[in-house]
């Protein structure tokens, strides 16, 4: 059996005062007092913790915004554009929360067409759409649960780089029949 420290577990109080596990504050104006902490405190986390990457951003008309593994694969194809003439770049965040609204704004406004590529439903279009006013640049690209391939990112910088509309990505298995 392994030991650890029980003095944080919640079991019954006999023979001992209370514990809760909480951030409700409900006496006085303590709520309150908790929440503009909590609000200060992710002010600063905006000002000092926000952490995102850049990659071939220095001229970049079409930029992909992605994280994770879509981030990863979309750095192969962006190297596959830009041997191809197409300036390509990805702007990918690192830290989701804060998110790096100020520098997604900055990256839009630079740039040509913007496309979120996630490998899922969109779970980050909505911050990039937020933290910008400039909608009409901004695409989603998402497959849920699949790979996006090298491949099928550069056709979409390619398409996006001649001015044409991009296709949703084809849909495999199961979801087919929904």
């Amino acid at each position: 059996l392994y030991e650890f420290d029980r003095s944080w577990v919640i079991t019954g109080a006999e023979g001992r005062p209370t514990r809760q596990v909480t951030s409700l504050y409900l006496k006085d104006n303590s709520i309150e007092v908790h929440n503009w902490k909590l609000a200060e405190k992710y002010r600063q986390m905006e000002r000092e913790e926000v952490l995102y990457e850049h990659f071939m951003m220095d001229d970049a008309r079409h930029v992909v915004i992605a994280f994770g593994t879509a981030a990863r694969v979309a750095k192969t194809a962006i190297q596959w554009a830009r041997r191809n003439g197409i300036k390509a770049g990805l702007f990918r965040p690192i830290t989701l929360f804060p998110f790096p609204s100020e520098q997604v704004r900055e990256v839009v406004a630079s740039s040509e067409t913007v496309t979120v590529m996630e490998m899922n439903t969109g779970q980050m279009i909505d911050d990039v759409k937020r933290s910008s006013e400039e909608h009409d640049k901004i695409d989603f690209y998402g497959r849920p649960c699949q790979l996006l391939t090298p491949e099928e990112i550069y056709e979409v910088l390619e398409k996006k780089s001649k001015g044409r509309a991009i296709d949703e990505p084809a849909r495999t298995g199961s979801e087919k029949g929904l």
